[in-house]
């Protein structure tokens, strides 16, 4: 899932990538954390790449959740 969300992201398919990414959010569980961590990061990079309204909110709940890493 996380393969089929960055190639989407790379490729500049932001809606695209910010579905397999929200699977991941979603769906994995805690064994996964580096993952989920990594995809939500991308998630909110994907939503303000789209002009998304809860760009600003994902972004800001990421850096809180995760101060100090280094995708923050």
């Amino acid at each position: 899932m996380f393969k089929k969300g960055m190639d989407l992201y790379i490729k500049g398919k932001y809606g695209s990538a910010q579905y397999y990414f929200k699977v991941i959010i979603d769906n994995y569980d805690e064994s996964f954390t580096d993952l989920k961590t990594t995809a939500e990061f991308y998630n909110a990079i994907c939503s303000i790449e789209l002009f998304n309204k809860d760009a600003e909110y994902l972004i800001t709940r990421f850096i809180e959740k995760h101060p100090g890493k280094p995708d923050s």
